[in-house]
């Protein structure tokens, strides 16, 4: 899970999964899957790092498994 901040200061955990695509505005836009949308405080690069983060914890442990 990803740990992000929306804009009302509302710390987030959320599903990688599920997103879609991501833009910048000033703040962050992720597009869900289902097509909803969410605005996030993180810039584009602190999001891919948390995504590349996450994605290696994943692989670690399958790999250790």
């Amino acid at each position: 899970m990803l740990r992000l901040t929306k804009i009302n200061d509302a710390i987030i955990l959320l599903n990688p999964d599920n997103i879609e695509h991501i833009e910048a505005a000033p703040d962050s836009i992720i597009t869900f899957s289902s097509g909803k949308t969410m605005m996030i405080k993180e810039s584009l690069d602190e999001i891919q790092e948390k995504f590349l983060s996450y994605k290696t914890l994943i692989h670690n442990s399958l790999a250790s498994t």
